[in-house]
């Protein structure tokens, strides 16, 4: 009974805040991320450390806060950065779903690029694509050299 017509669902679609993206970006991770956790759960044999950390006093939510979720975290990083960075790069989503102003990054690439008649908005692609992949780079290389110094 929430809603009576179609103007009563919640606008998703070229919302400011990018909510529709975020959450379709989410809802596509969920299973993969699922799978992972449980892959590394599994192999890590989190279910008997549990047991054995209960066992020597601790309570389940210093379990879960201090055993689980730092070892999935940390199992579970090169493929967690990875998948960031096809978040960055993704198209489609923010094609279909996103606003026309401001628009996100790897959309005004292809927009620039893809324009017949003006012949300064393929350098400016190749500018930002550039600048872009630079940046992108530079936080994957950070995160990763952060990941071994630790």
């Amino acid at each position: 009974g929430w809603i009576q017509d179609v103007q009563d669902f919640p606008d998703l679609i070229n919302d400011a805040g990018g909510i529709g993206i975020i959450f379709t970006h989410a809802f596509m991770a969920t299973p993969f991320l699922l799978i992972v956790f449980l892959n590394i759960w599994l192999k890590e044999r989190m279910d008997e450390l549990g047991q054995l950390a209960e066992t020597l006093g601790a309570r389940k939510r210093s379990i879960w806060r201090r055993i689980a979720v730092p070892m999935l975290l940390n199992s579970s990083f090169p493929t967690l950065v990875l998948y960031f960075v096809f978040v960055l790069g993704s198209y489609e989503i923010p094609l279909l779903l996103g606003r026309e102003d401001p628009q996100m990054v790897s959309v005004l690439i292809a927009r620039k690029s893809i324009r017949p008649f003006d012949l300064m908005d393929k350098p400016e692609a190749y500018v930002i694509a550039f600048v872009y992949a630079v940046l992108v780079l530079l936080t994957v290389v950070l995160l990763l050299r952060k990941r071994k110094i630790a």
